[in-house]
């Protein structure tokens, strides 16, 4: 939240956005077997930069703002409806493509010892083909518009307005 205030939400998604696909893509492929420093390093430094996630919902909030400021509507609840349910789609469809990858790469629960094609296969879907993914988004996330001087002028407008139609409610 401090480096949001300081740099921006936008600024500091994409960087974390970015960062984290960009570190998951090459840091994954260089762990060595049976290190568990690298990991946990990569753990740490990746839980930093997933913070920035958070700032996705902020930007529900932001968009909601903008919608009103134009259509003069609330509709906050499709909004964040819409929100939760791609969010719980997206999980579904995950667990779902997880469990083929598991199945394509020979993964078995109850193998002790995986074979190189297991063990690659883990590398490369959970690391770089995520990480690919996470790159894309941070990409796709410079197109939103929205920055912090754009949410000013719409907040002075959707303010503007709320005040306006209190005054119209309270005559």
């Amino acid at each position: 939240v401090r480096i949001a205030r300081r740099w921006g939400r936008r600024a500091t998604a994409f960087t974390g956005i970015f960062g984290l696909g960009a570190g998951t893509v090459i840091v994954y492929p260089l762990m060595p077997p049976g290190v568990v420093l690298w990991p946990v390093a990569w753990g740490v430094v990746g839980g930093i930069l997933v913070g920035s996630v958070f700032l996705l919902d902020a930007t529900v909030a932001d968009v909601v703002d903008w919608d009103e400021a134009v259509s003069g509507e609330h509709r906050e609840g499709v909004y964040f409806g819409l929100w939760r349910m791609a969010g719980k789609m997206a999980r579904a469809l995950g667990l779902g493509v997880s469990g083929l990858v598991l199945d394509a790469i020979a993964f078995d629960a109850d193998a002790v010892v995986h074979g190189a094609l297991t063990r690659n296969g883990l590398a490369v879907a959970f690391g770089p083909l995520v990480g690919a993914f996470l790159v894309v988004a941070a990409l796709l996330w410079l197109r939103v518009p929205l920055n912090e001087a754009t949410q000013r002028r719409i907040n002075r407008i959707v303010g503007w307005r709320r005040a306006r139609a209190q005054r119209g409610s309270t005559v």
